[in-house]
């Protein structure tokens, strides 16, 4: 058999019944490595013996598994690798296609292989069709990190999955798995896979996802397989949806009464998983509770993850100074999508409204404005224009360096300060109004910066932040939000309930909290650019508000606006009082005031 110019790696332990299979699949291959956990058979012998490279792996229980270790020290002979289990064979239609593929050249930098299922003496050639990353140019890849400690008993990756730099491909021919081991180990190993998928579903839902494939319907075939597990996953019924999908629509019937067992074994391990789930979330409640009456230690792992102390802020911050388009910070919304436009302007304009709405009669006496976590100015400018006398602030000295661009370029006065939204550096009661928008959700403790926005704040507080919704919990699972931002940083959404006992504990007697249903992303701009023109823009106008007047309710966008006690000593001004002892006020700020005097009455 010749040579062909590929290399294969393939991780094993006590692989001695199946590894023989392997290996003489492979005689085509002249690069083949072996890593191998310090096996007691004869699993090492026997991969020498048929010409194999072996190189023996422990792993420290904390640094990468054996698949990615692999990737990142072994000298593969050559730039393609496929990767195999010990019970993984290559067919021949498969190795022809391979040989071809490298004779033509590929033209993407990994590619899925469909693998055939043995169970109880038949191969499954129906049901759930079962692909995984096997074929690709190792250079370029890497296995996704998600670390579980409580899942130590296999020192290789679980249902990571082999991440890629550049386009996927797909293979047709198949892959046969056929494991030698019986049903209990066949039990064994979906009880650790349950355990870790489990896990990451409760306890570390939180978790820093950067480094893992993000879901996308309409991304490359593994984000995209990625977003329709997050779909699953979100549903109810999963045991009998998956058996319904793949027993009867996929065609699982037809292979007989192997089919029937294996799929009905497939729905049982997902109503494992989903019991695992609730049984986590109850010890840990309970763990909550013990902690809270000081009965007992929390233990680490049950303590609910957020990102903004120390390394986490440093990495933020370093995010933001070599990662964002600083133009397009200074710009935006502008060359944004009209509809884009739109629903930012809504989302501050809402909350004002609000504040306006619960305003008393001559409260606009002396605008000041302290907006918390300003960014790049986007709403210091917003206020500005409305009148407002703006102090913006923000832990990023970059972003506030982009808000003085911002406001040198289109001529509007904000005084920009750095500082730390949990640790506002004013006096109480520093300034009439104090503005947020999308920048608590960056904090480790959102609430603790309500807090601190209500005690420097003299007459109330105005709220535009992510709610903790259902609608936006089903969102994050179906991979249209994350929990993580790029930076890094974990998404922190309000709590209405949450947040009206914090005003309630503050001493505040009038509050109001909306929500709306507001959504874009950087990848939905494609899409809201078709409406632009005037026509649908209109029409998505009348969508948009349709929508929210429906389901608005739920929304994912939370307003908040909340008015301190007014004091005694300080009488409210009227905005007329208050234009003629400022003869000299821009024509911007006169209008403004005119327009809440009318407004109030």
């Amino acid at each position: 058999m010749r040579d062909v110019p590929i290399s294969v790696l393939i991780p094993t332990r006590n692989e001695e019944a199946n590894l023989g299979k392997c290996l003489d699949s492979l005689e085509w291959a002249g690069d083949v490595w072996v890593v191998d956990s310090h096996s007691t058979d004869r699993t090492t012998e026997l991969a020498r013996a048929r010409g194999a490279h072996v190189v023996s792996f422990t792993w420290d229980g904390r640094g990468p598994r054996k698949k990615n270790w692999a990737l990142a020290h072994l000298p593969f002979r050559h730039p393609w690798l496929l990767l195999l289990d010990a019970d993984e064979e290559v067919t021949p239609e498969l190795r022809e296609e391979i040989i071809r593929l490298l004779e033509r050249g590929p033209d993407c930098a990994g590619y899925l292989i469909r693998y055939h299922y043995e169970f109880l003496g038949r191969r499954l050639r129906h049901g759930d069709p079962l692909w995984k990353m096997a074929l690709v140019k190792h250079r370029c890849a890497r296995f996704e990190h998600i670390p579980v400690p409580e899942v130590t008993r296999y020192d290789v990756e679980l249902h990571e999955w082999l991440c890629v730099e550049g386009p996927v491909g797909r293979l047709r021919a198949p892959l046969l798995h056929r494991d030698a081991d019986d049903l209990r180990h066949f039990f064994d190993r979906h009880n650790t896979y349950s355990d870790w998928e489990a896990l990451l579903r409760t306890r570390y839902a939180r978790r820093d996802r950067s480094g893992e494939v993000r879901p996308r319907l309409w991304g490359t075939p593994v984000e995209r397989r990625r977003w329709l597990k997050r779909l699953f996953l979100a549903v109810p019924g999963r045991p009998l949806l998956y058996f319904f999908y793949s027993y009867l629509l996929r065609g699982g019937f037809l292979d007989g009464r192997a089919g029937f067992h294996y799929n009905v074994l497939k729905a049982f391990y997902w109503y494992q998983v989903r019991l695992k789930e609730y049984e986590i979330r109850l010890r840990d409640r309970a763990a909550a509770r013990r902690q809270s009456t000081g009965v007992g230690p929390l233990s680490p792992a049950a303590t609910p993850r957020g990102v903004g102390k120390g390394a986490a802020r440093e990495r933020q911050l370093q995010f933001y100074r070599e990662s964002v388009d600083a133009e397009e910070e200074i710009t935006r919304p502008r060359g944004y999508p009209r509809p884009v436009r739109y629903l930012l302007e809504f989302k501050l304009r809402r909350g004002l409204d609000l504040l306006w709405k619960m305003a008393p009669t001559g409260s606009f006496a002396s605008e000041t404005v302290l907006v918390v976590c300003c960014g790049s100015g986007l709403e210091s400018e917003f206020l500005a224009r409305r009148g407002f006398r703006v102090t913006g602030l923000d832990l990023s000295s970059e972003a506030i360096c982009r808000a003085r661009e911002r406001c040198r370029r289109y001529g509007f006065e904000c005084t920009l300060l750095v500082g730390d939204a949990e640790r506002l550096p004013f006096p109480d009661d520093s300034f009439d109004f104090v503005f947020v928008h999308d920048g608590l959700h960056h904090l480790s403790d959102a609430y603790r910066g309500v807090r601190e926005m209500l005690r420097v704040a003299r007459r109330a507080v105005v709220l535009a932040e992510p709610a903790d919704a259902t609608l936006t919990r089903l969102a994050v699972r179906l991979g249209l939000s994350g929990e993580y931002e790029e930076a890094g940083n974990f998404v922190y959404r309000l709590d209405p309930v949450r947040l009206a006992r914090i005003f309630a504990a503050a001493g505040i007697q009038r509050w109001a909290i909306r929500r709306d249903l507001v959504y874009y992303q950087p990848w939905t701009f494609r899409f809201y650019r078709w409406f632009d023109s005037a026509p649908m823009f209109r029409l998505f106008q009348a969508l948009f508000h349709a929508g929210n007047a429906l389901v608005g309710r739920w929304g994912n966008s939370l307003k908040a606006v909340a008015w301190k006690p007014e004091s005694a000593a300080a009488p409210p001004v009227s905005p007329s009082a208050a234009l003629r002892d400022e003869p000299g006020a821009l024509p911007t700020r006169r209008y403004a005031l005119a327009a809440r005097e009318g407004r109030s009455r």
